[in-house]
């Protein structure tokens, strides 16, 4: 019935064009995840849903001051992990792929990279897949799309089928910890 529901307030959603409400946000780090904006895209023939999460910070990380400007992490490395926070399937590849073109039409329309604020979330979803980008660390990020396409699939083919054992989230996280590319079920 939940999952009902997610897809009946989604369609809603998309046929008025105004995004009232979003897929509630599971992924391995984000704690406590609320929504902060949301936005459909029309790109290549799909409405996918663009979304900003703030998720809780850890004491620590409330404890740290924030820079004035952000951090570049474009074209920077991270290391893939499985998880299965978000459930027991993966999302379906096509989903994904739609994901991957929309991202290939968004950057050549819209600026090549995109910001995110300490203990954000920025995520991209179409049907059951999502494509996140998490600011973990205490400094804004600007990141690239075609970052976000590559690591979300690179780490979406270390999890999903046909690996085996699969999972539904997988996850590259920056070497210092302070952002993670993922893809999931959504």
């Amino acid at each position: 019935m939940p999952s009902y529901m997610k897809l009946l307030t989604l369609a809603a959603t998309v046929a008025v064009g105004v995004v009232t409400a979003a897929p509630s946000v599971d992924h391995a780090k984000c704690a406590g995840a609320q929504l902060v904006s949301s936005t459909t895209l029309h790109v290549g023939g799909h409405d996918v849903l663009l979304t900003t999460h703030s998720c809780s910070p850890s004491a620590v990380e409330r404890r740290q001051t924030t820079p004035t400007t952000f951090v570049n992490v474009c074209g920077s490395t991270c290391t893939t992990s499985c998880n299965s926070v978000t459930g027991i399937l993966p999302p379906i590849s096509d989903d994904c792929q739609t994901i991957e073109n929309a991202i290939v039409i968004l950057q050549s329309t819209m600026s090549s990279t995109f910001l995110v604020q300490p203990n954000h979330l920025k995520t991209l979803t179409f049907g059951t897949c999502s494509y996140f980008f998490e600011n973990i660390g205490p400094t804004e990020l600007q990141s690239c799309w075609a970052d976000l396409s590559s690591f979300g699939h690179a780490a979406g083919a270390a999890c999903f089928p046909p690996v085996q054992p699969f999972f539904p989230e997988g996850l590259c996280t920056a070497y210092d910890g302070t952002w993670a590319v993922g893809a999931t079920h959504s």
